[in-house]
Protein backbone atom coordinates (compact mmCIF):
# COMPACT_ATOMS: atom_id res chain seq x y z
CA UNK A 1 0.00 0.00 0.00
CA UNK A 2 2.75 2.53 1.06
CA UNK A 3 4.64 1.60 -2.39
CA UNK A 4 1.44 2.90 -4.34
CA UNK A 5 1.22 6.25 -3.08
CA UNK A 6 4.84 7.16 -4.41
CA UNK A 7 4.19 6.41 -7.72
CA UNK A 8 -0.06 7.93 -7.82
CA UNK A 9 1.95 11.45 -6.66
CA UNK A 10 4.37 11.23 -9.31
CA UNK A 11 1.13 10.60 -11.59
CA UNK A 12 -0.42 13.36 -10.37
CA UNK A 13 2.54 15.79 -10.38
CA UNK A 14 3.26 14.93 -13.94
CA UNK A 15 -0.85 14.99 -14.48
CA UNK A 16 -0.57 18.81 -13.10
CA UNK A 17 3.08 19.70 -15.37
CA UNK A 18 1.28 18.76 -18.68
CA UNK A 19 -2.06 21.10 -17.44
CA UNK A 20 0.31 23.96 -16.19
CA UNK A 21 2.21 23.46 -19.13
CA UNK A 22 -0.24 23.19 -22.34
CA UNK A 23 -1.22 26.99 -22.05
CA UNK A 24 2.72 27.25 -23.27
CA UNK A 25 2.53 25.00 -26.15
CA UNK A 26 3.17 27.26 -29.19
CA UNK A 27 0.74 28.28 -31.42
CA UNK A 28 0.20 28.39 -35.19
CA UNK A 29 0.58 31.60 -36.50
CA UNK A 30 -2.14 33.18 -38.69
CA UNK A 31 -0.32 32.01 -41.97
CA UNK A 32 0.36 28.14 -40.75
CA UNK A 33 -3.70 28.27 -40.59
CA UNK A 34 -4.43 29.59 -43.58
CA UNK A 35 -2.12 26.56 -44.74
CA UNK A 36 -3.82 24.14 -42.72
CA UNK A 37 -7.56 25.17 -43.40
CA UNK A 38 -7.58 27.58 -46.10
CA UNK A 39 -7.67 31.11 -46.43
CA UNK A 40 -11.22 31.97 -47.45
CA UNK A 41 -14.05 33.27 -44.86
CA UNK A 42 -17.22 31.45 -44.33
CA UNK A 43 -20.20 33.27 -45.89
CA UNK A 44 -23.21 33.78 -44.67
CA UNK A 45 -25.14 32.91 -48.10
CA UNK A 46 -29.11 33.74 -47.32
CA UNK A 47 -30.85 34.36 -43.87
CA UNK A 48 -34.39 35.57 -42.62
CA UNK A 49 -37.07 35.46 -39.54
CA UNK A 50 -40.12 37.43 -38.96
CA UNK A 51 -39.56 40.22 -37.30
CA UNK A 52 -42.31 40.50 -35.00
CA UNK A 53 -44.24 37.78 -32.42
CA UNK A 54 -45.98 37.59 -29.75
CA UNK A 55 -44.04 36.84 -26.00
CA UNK A 56 -44.51 33.01 -25.75
CA UNK A 57 -43.77 32.26 -29.49
CA UNK A 58 -40.36 30.53 -30.51
CA UNK A 59 -39.01 32.84 -33.02
CA UNK A 60 -37.21 30.71 -35.97
CA UNK A 61 -34.20 32.12 -37.22
CA UNK A 62 -33.12 30.62 -40.84
CA UNK A 63 -29.29 30.72 -41.55
CA UNK A 64 -27.87 29.12 -44.84
CA UNK A 65 -23.95 29.22 -44.91
CA UNK A 66 -20.54 28.24 -46.77
CA UNK A 67 -17.33 27.88 -46.68
CA UNK A 68 -15.03 26.42 -49.34
CA UNK A 69 -12.49 25.56 -47.48
CA UNK A 70 -14.84 23.50 -44.76
CA UNK A 71 -13.39 24.70 -41.92
CA UNK A 72 -16.73 26.60 -40.45
CA UNK A 73 -16.07 26.25 -36.98
CA UNK A 74 -18.64 27.88 -34.51
CA UNK A 75 -21.55 29.93 -35.07
CA UNK A 76 -21.79 33.38 -32.77
CA UNK A 77 -25.11 35.00 -31.59
CA UNK A 78 -25.72 38.04 -29.45
CA UNK A 79 -28.55 39.39 -28.41
CA UNK A 80 -29.55 43.33 -27.70
CA UNK A 81 -32.61 43.95 -25.68
CA UNK A 82 -34.22 47.07 -24.80
CA UNK A 83 -33.47 48.34 -21.36
CA UNK A 84 -30.93 45.61 -20.78
CA UNK A 85 -28.23 45.95 -23.39
CA UNK A 86 -26.17 43.25 -25.07
CA UNK A 87 -26.64 40.04 -23.21
CA UNK A 88 -23.37 37.38 -23.34
CA UNK A 89 -22.88 35.42 -26.75
CA UNK A 90 -23.76 31.54 -27.63
CA UNK A 91 -21.07 30.18 -29.28
CA UNK A 92 -22.73 27.34 -31.32
CA UNK A 93 -20.23 24.97 -32.71
CA UNK A 94 -20.99 23.28 -35.77
CA UNK A 95 -20.13 19.18 -36.61
CA UNK A 96 -18.19 18.29 -38.94
CA UNK A 97 -20.90 17.54 -41.55
CA UNK A 98 -21.72 21.43 -41.14
CA UNK A 99 -18.38 23.10 -41.78
CA UNK A 100 -18.56 22.80 -45.28
CA UNK A 101 -22.34 23.85 -46.05
CA UNK A 102 -25.60 24.13 -43.70
CA UNK A 103 -28.71 25.26 -43.95
CA UNK A 104 -31.88 25.72 -41.24
CA UNK A 105 -32.76 27.52 -38.44
CA UNK A 106 -32.02 28.09 -34.88
CA UNK A 107 -34.68 29.04 -32.59
CA UNK A 108 -35.31 31.70 -29.41
CA UNK A 109 -37.55 30.57 -26.88
CA UNK A 110 -39.31 33.54 -25.57
CA UNK A 111 -41.45 33.76 -22.24
CA UNK A 112 -44.85 33.34 -22.09
CA UNK A 113 -45.56 34.75 -18.65
CA UNK A 114 -44.00 37.95 -19.11
CA UNK A 115 -46.13 38.62 -22.07
CA UNK A 116 -47.54 42.30 -20.97
CA UNK A 117 -43.64 43.00 -19.97
CA UNK A 118 -42.35 42.35 -23.09
CA UNK A 119 -45.33 43.97 -25.50
CA UNK A 120 -43.33 46.35 -27.32
CA UNK A 121 -39.97 45.26 -26.20
CA UNK A 122 -37.15 45.29 -29.09
CA UNK A 123 -34.81 43.03 -29.68
CA UNK A 124 -31.64 43.00 -32.35
CA UNK A 125 -30.04 39.51 -32.69
CA UNK A 126 -26.37 39.25 -34.38
CA UNK A 127 -25.00 36.54 -36.29
CA UNK A 128 -21.70 35.57 -37.61
CA UNK A 129 -20.08 32.32 -38.49
CA UNK A 130 -16.02 32.18 -37.42
CA UNK A 131 -13.92 29.61 -38.94
CA UNK A 132 -10.40 27.64 -37.54
CA UNK A 133 -7.75 30.06 -38.67
CA UNK A 134 -10.74 33.21 -36.84
CA UNK A 135 -12.01 34.82 -40.07
CA UNK A 136 -15.73 35.77 -39.82
CA UNK A 137 -18.31 35.92 -42.11
CA UNK A 138 -20.68 38.82 -42.93
CA UNK A 139 -22.48 39.71 -40.14
CA UNK A 140 -26.37 39.53 -40.21
CA UNK A 141 -28.68 41.42 -37.98
CA UNK A 142 -32.70 41.00 -37.43
CA UNK A 143 -34.78 42.59 -35.56
CA UNK A 144 -37.69 41.98 -33.61
CA UNK A 145 -40.72 43.19 -31.68
CA UNK A 146 -43.25 41.71 -29.34
CA UNK A 147 -46.52 42.22 -30.64
CA UNK A 148 -50.12 41.61 -28.54
CA UNK A 149 -51.14 38.91 -31.27
CA UNK A 150 -49.65 35.65 -32.53
CA UNK A 151 -47.54 35.49 -35.69
CA UNK A 152 -47.03 32.98 -38.14
CA UNK A 153 -43.82 31.48 -38.84
CA UNK A 154 -42.88 31.95 -42.65
CA UNK A 155 -39.65 29.80 -44.27
CA UNK A 156 -38.19 33.11 -45.68
CA UNK A 157 -37.77 33.32 -49.32
CA UNK A 158 -34.89 30.90 -50.81
CA UNK A 159 -35.12 28.35 -48.47
CA UNK A 160 -36.16 24.55 -49.89
CA UNK A 161 -38.46 22.20 -48.17
CA UNK A 162 -35.08 20.15 -47.05
CA UNK A 163 -33.61 23.16 -45.74
CA UNK A 164 -36.51 23.29 -43.04
CA UNK A 165 -34.52 21.30 -40.63
CA UNK A 166 -33.57 22.41 -36.83
CA UNK A 167 -30.30 23.56 -36.08
CA UNK A 168 -31.08 23.52 -32.43
CA UNK A 169 -31.68 26.51 -29.42
CA UNK A 170 -29.94 30.19 -29.39
CA UNK A 171 -29.31 29.48 -25.82
CA UNK A 172 -30.09 33.29 -24.68
CA UNK A 173 -32.80 34.58 -22.41
CA UNK A 174 -35.25 37.05 -22.88
CA UNK A 175 -35.92 39.29 -19.93
CA UNK A 176 -38.10 41.84 -19.94
CA UNK A 177 -36.95 45.73 -19.57
CA UNK A 178 -35.63 46.48 -16.32
CA UNK A 179 -37.29 49.63 -15.18
CA UNK A 180 -36.63 49.82 -11.81
CA UNK A 181 -39.72 48.58 -10.46
CA UNK A 182 -39.64 45.63 -7.82
CA UNK A 183 -41.52 42.66 -9.91
CA UNK A 184 -42.26 40.40 -7.29
CA UNK A 185 -43.87 41.18 -3.66
CA UNK A 186 -43.11 39.16 -0.82
CA UNK A 187 -45.38 38.61 2.13
CA UNK A 188 -44.30 39.57 5.78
Amino acid sequence: MAGRWPLHNLLLLLTGLAVLFSCCAPRLTQKELEMQYGRHAPAIVKYGAVDRLKSGQTWQVFLAAQDPDGDMKEVIFELYQTGRGWSPAHWRRLEREERRSFAGYFFLNTPAFWSTELFAQKLILKCRIRDMCGHDSNLITLPLEFIGREVPQTVPEGFSEREIRSLGPIMIDVIPEDNGEEKVKFLP
